[in-house]
């Protein structure tokens, strides 16, 4: 007897817990939350080039509706009527026609919910780059794969009770490394040469030698990439010659290159008179140092350009 009354009392207890428990809960029960406010909108995405008519091409600002892709609802604790601060997230996946549409319940109090965050998730999709062939008479499409979007425009908005709440589209854009961008390449080429100095000819008269070629003398080009100045370098051939690739972004025709040649030390002939027979003769300085000024050119992408350097004392 003592048993069954103590079982009583111990069940009774439970009972109350639970039922504290349940109260504690009760600001985020299916009853307290007696309506929903409709979010719906479409994501669309930047895919690059693409041709929009019939001989009619653009290459950016131009976006079309993207599919499978995540988007998250976040909405403030307090206008679910739950106290203390953060959010609870809610997420729905873009239709074929880049369309989503989240239901998020309501408190039986609240007539709208303010400061619902709207934005999505990274994705990777192909962007395409362009640039015209060499005649400038048609477009060749240059895919970057996996490139990362992410949205540029994210939303804050108010919903309403029982309301379909339209938002603006969600714009997402690529990222990629810049090297990507610099498909097209540039031809550089020319001769080295430098001046040696002096020769005694038959008569015994000085005379001015002929340029030689700056055999490995170094070709530099500097050029800028995306907010970067990079350096591509070669060195003259046995011909006196060299040539140099460099690339240009595809978007553009053109490229301001800046060529230099490092300081190149070569045998240096000059003359004097000697006294004793009477006759010039030929004083070479082995260490004789020749250097060229900086040149600047326009590279055309798909194109050449020549640039004679000749190397002396300035």
């Amino acid at each position: 007897m003592k048993f069954t009354t103590a079982a009583v009392v111990l069940m009774a207890g439970v009972a109350g817990l639970l039922s504290s428990c349940k109260q504690e809960q009760s600001s985020y029960t299916m009853d307290s939350l007696q309506g929903v406010a409709t979010i719906t909108g479409v994501v669309k995405y930047n895919p690059g080039y693409q041709e929009v008519a019939s001989g009619e091409s653009v290459l950016d600002g131009y976006y079309v509706p993207v599919e499978g892709v995540t988007v998250n609802v976040n909405v403030p604790y307090s206008s679910l009527g739950i106290s203390g601060s953060g959010s609870k997230a809610y997420s729905a996946t873009t239709d074929a026609s880049g369309r989503y549409e989240i239901q998020l319940p309501m408190s039986a109090s609240a007539t709208s919910i303010n400061n619902v965050e709207v934005t999505v998730e990274s994705f990777y999709k192909t962007y395409n780059l362009y640039q015209k062939g060499s005649q400038e008479t048609q477009f060749v499409v240059i895919p970057i794969d996996d490139a990362l979007y992410n949205v540029k425009n994210k939303q804050n908005v108010n919903a309403n009770r029982n309301n379909v709440n339209v938002v603006e589209d969600l714009l997402c854009d690529a990222e990629y490394e810049i090297d990507a961008e610099y498909a097209g390449v540039a031809t550089i080429t020319g001769e080295v040469t430098y001046y040696p100095g002096y020769w005694i000819d038959s008569s015994g008269t000085p005379k001015e030698s002929e340029d030689r070629a700056a055999i490995g003398a170094e070709v530099s080009a500097s050029v800028t990439i995306g907010n970067e100045q990079r350096t591509f370098t070669t060195t003259v051939n046995s011909n006196g010659t060299y040539k140099l690739s460099i690339p240009v972004s595809v978007k553009s025709s053109t490229s301001s290159v800046t060529l230099s040649v490092k300081s190149y030390v070569a045998p240096y002939n000059d003359y004097e008179y000697d006294t004793q027979s009477r006759k010039y003769v030929i004083v070479t300085d082995e260490y004789h140092t020749y250097s060229g000024r900086n040149a600047y050119v326009t590279a055309v992408r798909d194109g050449e350009v020549e640039q004679v350097f000749v190397l002396g004392s300035y």
